[in-house]
């Protein structure tokens, strides 16, 4: 019984890792995206110190920071199920 719940968890712990890595990587793009956009040069400058920001660039940035939440509700998916299969394999030593 314990090693099918094991297995279980395990199962879990690796998909909840592989959505974090999923959020990294499109995280990650957008970064590239916004990152090579922004030295290409940007025309119009806006803001009271003159940042450089356009449509393409605001897009990039709002899906980066739209991503974040997510990313940490991933991560605190991960913890509570490490701390479950943790409280499991404690009570059954």
């Amino acid at each position: 019984m314990y090693e099918k719940n094991k297995d279980r968890d395990i199962k879990i712990i690796e998909q909840r890792i592989n959505d974090i890595l999923n959020y990294v990587n499109y995280l990650e793009q957008h970064i590239m995206s916004l990152r090579e956009y922004l030295n290409t040069g940007i025309t119009g400058m806006v803001g009271k110190r003159g940042l450089p920001v356009s449509h393409k660039g605001l897009s990039y940035t709002k899906r980066i920071i739209s991503s974040l939440p997510e990313i940490l509700d991933q991560c605190e998916d991960l913890i509570t199920c490490l701390k479950s299969a943790d409280r499991e394999i404690n009570v059954k030593e």
